[in-house]
């Protein structure tokens, strides 16, 4: 679900064309290509070629999240609906740069609560690699623990239930 918010520091609004040149440099950094993937974004084109196949996804949901100081774009918070996934999947990706700052905590936590006080019956996972000990900690900070591991594709991936949401 597309969702505007303010933080005390952050703004976070649905992704779009304009988000290219970010989209671009964020699917590039290291984090994102060895825990997410390489989505073969080298270029503005191929960026705004991404940016449309997530805008026609049903059930993918990214947001770009901006410093409220100078409307800088320093990460994503996503909401995605997988086919193979029973619940949605509440992500994030940060450029390194703004890595140890709270960023990504407050972003995830105000998106989250947005989420639960419209869908107060959402059940939210976390998929991540378990060698991704930064996102694992954050999800952990976030109320999110343990369900279970699976394999997709060749990848070992961890799914995290927020506290109490075992069903």
């Amino acid at each position: 679900m597309f969702i505007k918010l303010q933080t005390e520091r952050l703004d976070i609004r649905p992704l779009d064309a304009f988000d290219a040149a970010f989209i671009l440099k964020l699917l590039n950094t290291p984090g994102w290509l060895q825990f997410i993937g390489d989505k073969e974004v080298h270029d503005l084109v191929d960026a705004l070629g991404y940016i449309r196949w997530i805008s026609e996804k049903d059930g993918f949901f990214y947001h770009v999240v901006r410093t409220q100081e100078d409307y800088e774009p320093i990460g994503v918070v996503t909401l995605l609906y997988r086919d193979n996934q029973e619940h949605p999947d509440i992500g994030f990706a940060f450029l390194p740069e703004f890595f140890g700052k709270g960023y990504a905590f407050e972003a995830v936590s105000a998106y989250m609560n947005a989420l639960c006080a419209k869908l107060p019956d959402l059940i939210l996972q976390a998929i991540v690699m378990p060698a991704n000990h930064r996102s694992v900690r954050l999800i952990e900070k976030l109320g999110f623990i343990f369900y279970e591991r699976f394999l997709e594709a060749a990848d070992e991936l961890d799914i995290y239930r927020l506290k109490g949401q075992h069903r």
